[in-house]
């Protein structure tokens, strides 16, 4: 079955309307979407606690990926329509019962720790990269970026990558663009603008 994986950002959880519109907006996909929320606040700590204790990067690491378990588990509980899946099979099911899976990466990544064997464990890979990841491995090959801004829109003929403007503006991370190369198509949403009449989804950057 194909889908579109749709990468929610942290920023985005403290908004009111965060369920209706993130409800409203998977139901306007032309395809199943499976979600990944990012780490948000609770990553933001994460790395204040590296900084403060000298933790090592792959201890770090892994709690902030921890942190957007946490995270999705919250999401999966905004609203009976979400439910949390760590496992592809569990996505298809819930889609058959017209449920909107939330990935646990944190139990992806137990079940399928190669899913993300290319990414190394520093703070240059965040939940954009982690969910591109993901996209690419499940044969996902459309990515759609959820945040509370609009991405920035100088690409020019000396960078012809838009998404190389992105991870150069910190829209994304650094390795972003790497993760997210093979894939047929990337979007980026202000969700906090966005509408059910809208008369379009976002910014395509590839594709």
């Amino acid at each position: 079955m194909k889908a579109i994986v749709v990468k929610l950002g942290g920023s985005l959880l403290d908004w009111p309307y965060l369920a209706e519109r993130l409800e409203a907006f998977m139901r306007r996909l032309t395809q199943p979407g499976l979600i990944v929320v990012g780490g948000g606040k609770l990553a933001d700590r994460v790395r204040s606690w590296h900084r403060r204790h000298r933790l090592g990067s792959v201890p770090a690491h892994y709690l902030a990926v921890e942190a957007m378990g946490f995270n999705a588990r919250l999401v999966a509980s905004l609203a009976d329509c979400f439910a949390l899946a760590t496992t592809w099979e569990a996505c298809t099911a819930f889609w058959r019962a017209g449920r909107i899976p939330v990935a646990d990466l944190v139990g992806w990544m137990h079940r399928n720790a190669w899913v993300f064997a290319d990414a190394p464990p520093t703070w240059s890979v965040t939940s954009d990269s982690l969910a591109a990841l993901l996209a690419r491995r499940i044969d996902c090959r459309h990515l759609i970026l959820l945040k509370s801004a609009d991405p920035p829109r100088e690409a020019t003929a000396w960078c012809p990558e838009p998404i190389s403007v992105w991870a150069k503006r910190g829209y994304v991370d650094s390795y972003f663009p790497a993760a997210a190369a093979g894939l047929e198509r990337v979007e980026a949403i202000n969700l906090r603008r966005w509408s059910p009449a809208s008369s379009s989804m976002g910014v395509d950057q590839i594709g």
